[in-house]
């Protein structure tokens, strides 16, 4: 029996109360395909904005990288990799001068590589310097080169790998054809032509972040070994062959797992053109020289369609001479030339161009010399005109409409100054106004008295004096002078007397000169005992090496000096001073000495030896040294072709410090030069002709046997000259 409540309202209640799990279960299921297709498309969406930020900060590093050659001369040295971003290093050079790190090795965020060629890094003509480049592998310098920290990383937030020749990072040795980078395809074949002539790489290590490195300088997985991947030679450097040269891979990309996998951005510039601007001095920013451009190539400035071989929109300013063999209007018609204004004997100035020819346009007898040109023409005048800068200005130039171009400048009031005084008054010279940079020299005052005044920072500056107010003049006056001071030879206490010489002043120069000494007052004194301290190895004492006298004693030798006349004399020979030899040996005393380590390695070691009386024991090593094994060191070479062929092979070898005892690795090939030999015909004898039929042998091709003889030909103004003798060679 129901108890009379409602069980229709009573169903309406319990429905509004939540949904049927069956109702549930069919929301999830349709949140759940919907939820799914945005998750494939997003993920679809992230790897492509990924890959476009990696390639378009690469793109804006490469571009970054060339205006910093244009302003700098050269490219920047890359940053620490592993280094956070509150250090001072983070996104700065390193310094690319600094060679302790050699090829093969890391440190400190950057690694060091071998080029696998020669370059040149004399930028000038001439002989060539020759080297194996470094390449120096870091971070992108981001704050050398203005850009914002995030272009310097790629879309995974890892920082970019800036590698560089280091020899173009030195204005002195940057050249366009001085790269040293290898880059190579997914079949290890060049991509740069010649092979291992980038300059640099920009790279990112890609989604597998090997190798990568974060923004706060921590390595998220290390690289991978080169038979892994095929990006794992990107990241990878160690000393030993072939890895410690510098080679690079941009290949297509591939998400296989093996040694195919490859999913690094690249980026690459070589070139071996010859610039076409070139920035001169290592303070310079300014781009100073233009060469080298190509026939019927045009010079515009502040044009982009230059109209003649140089076109400049603005003014052309020279401090030197400008040299032009004519003057055109703007469209490059009505010509003016040059040589018409002075001319020469044979070729002298147009009647239009001498005003005091009657055949000028505006012939004029009062008024004949010429003050100006207008219109192709002389202008004519009586040359009384005045054309001047206002008071205060100096000349500059002459502006297009014949205006003067005038320019204040700084100068120096004028001013008196003291010269000599006479009777208690002063003698005043007055200098007139200057302008800076100029020198004044004052008249002659009293005998000779001059002074040279520079004007400078406003200010008259006295920049020297000569001659004298007051002059005395004296002749032939007579000065004496002791002996002792005079006879060299001698002990000089060994002279007793006066000698003489005569002094002259003449005025009003106040030149002063001074005459011959006369010896004729000196007289010879005997002196004996006259001692000279030496050491234990000189005569007389001949000591062999180990003796030695205490600290603050020597050995002492004594001479007489006798005289042999009224100013003459000689010394005896040296004896030891009796009680004065103190030489002993004092056998096991020990010496030390550093020197270099040796052929092949770095640093100095410790030498010691022992007197062993006499003389020293041989040095021997002591163990205390810093020697280290010299990795970077190489050896050059050539050597000949094989037989039949000519050229040159270029070869090389490394230092092996992993050898046991460290020694030279083998020799391998850095460059191949040789080539078949070739023969032509060379005439022997003179040519007869010209004929109208050509022989079969041509003078100047080649030929198949040496030492064959034939007739030969070569064309000539209407046909061929013929010889009759051609020999092969």
């Amino acid at each position: 029996m129901w108890s009379g409540v409602d069980m229709t309202e009573q169903s309406k209640k319990a429905r509004q109360g939540g949904y049927t799990l069956i109702e549930m279960a069919i929301v999830i299921s349709v949140l759940g395909v919907i939820v799914a297709s945005f998750i494939g498309a997003y993920g679809l969406y992230y790897k492509s904005q990924v890959q476009m930020t990696s390639l378009s900060n690469a793109n804006r590093v490469v571009n970054a990288l060339g205006h910093y050659l244009v302003q700098n001369g050269r490219y920047p040295c890359p940053a620490r990799m592993d280094v956070a971003r509150d250090h001072v290093d983070y996104g700065m050079e390193t310094n690319c001068a600094d060679t302790t790190l050699a090829p093969g090795n890391c440190a400190n965020g950057i690694c060091i590589e071998s080029g696998e060629r020669l370059v040149n890094i004399n930028p000038n003509p001439g002989p060539a310097t020759n080297i194996t480049p470094r390449i120096r592998r870091g971070a992108v310098p981001f704050r050398v080169l203005g850009l914002p920290e995030l272009a310097a990383e790629d879309g995974h937030k890892s920082r970019m790998y800036y590698a560089v020749t280091e020899s173009l990072t030195n204005t002195a040795t940057y050249r366009k054809d001085g790269g040293g980078i290898s880059v190579l395809n997914e079949a290890d074949v060049t991509l740069v032509s010649p092979a291992s002539s980038a300059h640099f790489v920009v790279f990112s290590v890609g989604a597998d972040r090997r190798g990568a490195v974060t923004r706060y300088g921590q390595e998220y997985l290390p690289c991978a070994a080169p038979a892994a991947a095929a990006d794992a030679i990107n990241c990878h450097t160690s000393t030993t062959a072939p890895h410690n040269f510098a080679r690079y891979r941009m290949s297509a990309h591939s998400t296989s797992v093996g040694a195919a996998h490859y999913d690094d951005y690249m980026r690459y510039y070589a070139s071996v053109e010859t610039p076409l601007w070139r920035v001169t001095g290592a303070t310079s920013t300014d781009i100073v020289d233009l060469i080298d451009v190509g026939a019927g190539g045009r010079i515009g400035v502040g044009v982009n369609s230059p109209g003649a071989d140089v076109h400049v929109v603005g003014d052309v300013r020279t401090n030197e001479n400008i040299l032009a063999r004519q003057i055109c209007n703007t469209t490059g018609g009505d010509c003016f030339m040059i040589d018409a204004i002075g001319g020469d004997d044979a070729n002298p100035p147009t009647a239009a161009l001498q005003c005091n020819n009657p055949a000028h346009p505006s012939y004029d007898a009062t008024r004949p010399y010429v003050i100006g040109y207008a219109f192709g023409s002389a202008v004519c005048g009586t040359g009384t005109e005045s054309i001047r800068c206002p008071a205060g200005q100096i000349l500059r130039g002459v502006a297009a409409n014949g205006d003067l171009t005038c320019e204040s400048v700084t100068g120096c009031a004028p001013i008196s100054v003291n010269m000599c005084e006479v009777g208690g008054v002063w003698e005043q010279a007055f200098i007139p106004s200057g302008i800076t940079g100029q020198v004044h020299q004052t008249e002659v005052f009293g005998a000779s008295f001059r002074r040279t005044y520079r004007c400078q920072n406003g200010n008259w500056a006295q920049q020297s004096t000569s001659g004298s107010c007051n002059c005395t003049e004296v002749v032939n006056q007579v000065i004496p002078v002791a002996c002792n001071t005079l006879v060299s030879g001698s002990p000089l206490a060994g002279w007793t007397g006066t000698a003489s010489r005569t002094f002259s002043r003449s005025c009003p120069s106040g030149a002063e000169t001074y005459g011959p000494i006369d010896y004729s007052g000196c007289a010879c004194a005997s002196l004996a005992g006259l001692q000279q301290n030496r050491t234990c190895q000189e005569s007389p004492f001949n000591y062999p090496a180990g003796f030695a006298c205490p600290p603050g004693q020597s050995p002492t030798r004594v001479r007489d000096w006798n005289c042999t006349g009224p100013q003459t004399g000689v010394y005896t020979a040296y004896t030891a001073l009796a009680g004065s030899d103190c030489c002993t040996c004092d056998a096991g005393v020990r010496t030390t000495q550093n020197v270099p380590c040796g052929t092949g390695f770095t640093g100095t070691k410790q030498q010691e030896r022992f007197t062993a009386c006499p003389g020293y024991t041989a040095w021997a090593d002591t163990g205390v040294n810093s020697c280290a094994c010299n990795t970077s060191l190489i050896d050059t070479g050539t050597q000949a072709c094989p037989d039949g062929q000519v050229g040159v092979i270029q070869r090389r070898r490394d230092w092996n410090c992993a050898a046991t005892p460290p020694a030279w690795g083998d020799w391998f090939t850095t460059s191949d030069n040789c080539g078949p030999v070739t023969y032509q015909w060379v005439p022997k004898v003179t040519g007869e002709g010209p004929y109208g039929v050509a022989l079969p042998n041509t003078a100047g091709t080649s030929c198949p046997t040496p030492a064959q003889q034939a007739a030969c030909s070569y064309p000539a103004t209407g046909g061929y000259t013929h010889y009759s003798a051609c020999r092969c060679e």
